[in-house]
């Protein structure tokens, strides 16, 4: 048998039996009636919103952005979002209940002012709706590289120069710079982003063909490279001076003889000290092979000489000292001949020369004999030879014939002596008549 349910109530009042149901089944309810309120159990309903705060944009980009907030309670997540307060767009819905949001935005114009609000409904469906916030996205991306120009080289030496060039917007600088096309050298990277840019090159070789190009990045390193360009150190080189030489034409001139590693002029100071005193007139011909011609000069003397050669750049050389004697070319002077201690067979030829000189005499008899002395190979000033095998009581002439140590040949004037007659012995008259 089913139990009827029975409802008692408290408090009651009154009582009665409460009879219901089909003709096949009835069922009774007895119940207690009361004039107080009955006491159950009560519930309430979530009707408040929740409420966001710490709104903000992060990682704006040119195309895209970052926008986060936080709730009071767990919500979704969404964003409304546009170029003006009308939005448009929204973020797909993320369902999750959370305190913490964050949503990206993405596919946006850059340089370009956005508006957005957030949007966080908790589970009992309360939505929270943000005030307006905007952000701005960044502009493009620069892909673009400096336009170099006005490259050109200036304040050129023999070992440095500078580079200059121009760009249309700010940017570093730098350059590649070598004896060919490969440069193989590079400026420090100046890193100052600047549109009028100088480059310093040292330690250049001189009279050298370079090869530069300028280089320049943009802030965004997007770099630019000129195309090859060139400049030429100056030669600051003198000349290389070698192979000096005098060749003695005269007693009284010479010829200065000497090379030089580049085409040069030609001139040389000379004279008895090494302070010279004269020079050569100059020879502005530009040649390495080098002579001139001194003239003028004493003989027999010693002099000091350099050479001096300037070339095309106008860099001078000048050599050291050197030094050469001109040539004796006058012969002796021959003086006081006597010719002295004649003996029937022999007579001393006898004089003087004013310089060292050999010696010998040549002698005649007669106008077809004549004889020649041995010669004296030692160089005096005061000379004496004795000629003999003479015949006695005979006039000779002779002359006689000096020559100094360079070769000259001094010959004296004729001159004669007489050797002393033979000695007639006469033997004594004998008286044989006492």
């Amino acid at each position: 048998m089913t139990k009827n349910p029975i409802f008692k109530f408290t408090s009651a009042v009154m009582a009665g039996l409460l009879l219901f149901g089909s003709p096949n089944s009835a069922y009774a309810v007895f119940a207690e009636y009361s004039t107080a309120t009955s006491t159950q159990p009560t519930t309430s309903i979530d009707t408040t919103p929740p409420t966001t705060s710490a709104v903000a944009s992060s990682s704006v980009t040119s195309t895209g952005a970052t926008v986060a907030w936080n709730t009071n309670e767990a919500s979704t997540t969404q964003v409304d979002w546009g170029t003006t307060t009308s939005y448009g767009s929204s973020t797909t819905l993320n369902t999750t209940l959370v305190t913490s949001h964050s949503q990206a935005l993405s596919n946006l114009t850059a340089n370009t002012l956005y508006h957005y609000r957030v949007k966080s409904k908790d589970a009992a469906g309360n939505l929270g709706v943000s005030g307006d916030f905007t952000f701005n996205t960044l502009p493009p991306p620069d892909t673009t590289p400096p336009t170099i120009s006005a490259t050109a080289s200036s304040n050129v030496t023999g070992t440095n120069a500078m580079i200059a060039w121009m760009t249309n917007e700010k940017s570093n600088s730098s350059v590649n710079y070598g004896t060919t096309t490969s440069y193989g050298s590079t400026t420090p990277l100046d890193p100052n982003l600047v549109l009028n840019h100088n480059a310093a090159l040292n330690n250049l070789a001189s009279q050298t063909l370079y090869h530069y190009q300028v280089k320049s990045c943009d802030a965004a390193n997007n770099c630019q490279v000129s195309g090859d360009l060139t400049f030429t150190t100056l030669d600051i080189a003198p000349p290389v001076i070698f192979a000096e030489a005098a060749s003695l034409g005269t007693g009284t001139g010479a010829m200065i003889t000497w090379m030089t590693n580049e085409a040069s002029d030609t001139q040389v100071d000379y004279g008895t000290e090494t302070t010279y005193g004269s020079t050569a007139t100059l020879n502005t011909a530009l040649v390495t092979s080098h002579n001139q011609e001194l003239s003028g000069l004493t003989e027999s003397t010693t002099y000091h000489y350099r050479v001096r050669s300037r070339d095309q750049a106008g860099n001078l050389s000048i050599s050291g000292d050197f030094t050469f004697t001109t040539l004796d070319i006058t012969a002796p002077v021959i003086s006081e001949v006597t010719a002295t201690d004649m003996t029937t067979t022999s007579a001393a030829i006898n004089w003087t020369t004013n310089e060292a000189s050999n010696d010998r005499v040549e002698y005649c008899e007669g106008e077809n004999t004549c004889k020649t002395s041995a010669q004296d190979t030692t160089p005096l000033e005061n000379h004496s030879i004795t000629i003999t095998d003479l015949t006695a009581g005979t006039t000779y002439k002779y002359r006689i014939i000096s020559m100094d140590q360079a070769g000259n040949i001094s010959t004296s004037t004729d001159m004669t002596f007489t050797t002393i007659p033979p000695v007639t012995i006469v033997s004594p008259a004998i008286d044989m008549t006492t």
